[in-house]
């Protein structure tokens, strides 16, 4: 991931400075979401996931957020209920529903989430990460 750093700094940005101009924008929140994870922050993948999924319900793109940074997250999980396993795959779930293409796509995967943003035109021009 150092490799991609500065890139992923530079799309942090961009996303920050379209969230202040639309501060409820979705896709901006996703995008965040994807950066956060890619650079292993996943708390605040999180949080903008989460934000992302509140501010637009109706979002693939929101729901792709909160599952990618909700299955990161259980990595984290000490509790072993698989809660948010299970919120993971209720967000991918419904982002399937609101866009049938995705079906048999790894929605929850960080790489998909960017490929899913670039190919909707959401992300500033880097490639996604391999």
């Amino acid at each position: 991931a150092e490799r991609g750093k500065p890139y992923f700094a530079s799309a942090d940005t961009m996303f920050r400075a379209a969230l202040a101009s639309k501060p409820d924008s979705a896709d901006a929140l996703a995008g965040l979401t994807a950066t956060a994870l890619l650079e292993n922050r996943l708390v605040d993948a999180t949080r903008f996931g989460e934000s992302a999924a509140a501010a637009q319900p109706d979002s693939a793109v929101a729901q792709i957020a909160l599952a990618s940074a909700l299955t990161a997250q259980s990595r984290l999980d000490k509790t072993g209920t698989g809660d948010i396993l299970v919120r993971a795959r209720a967000a991918s779930d419904r982002a399937i529903a609101i866009a049938p293409s995705l079906q048999g796509r790894a929605v929850s995967r960080p790489s998909e989430l960017w490929k899913f943003l670039a190919g909707a035109g959401r992300t500033p021009i880097i490639a996604a990460p391999r």
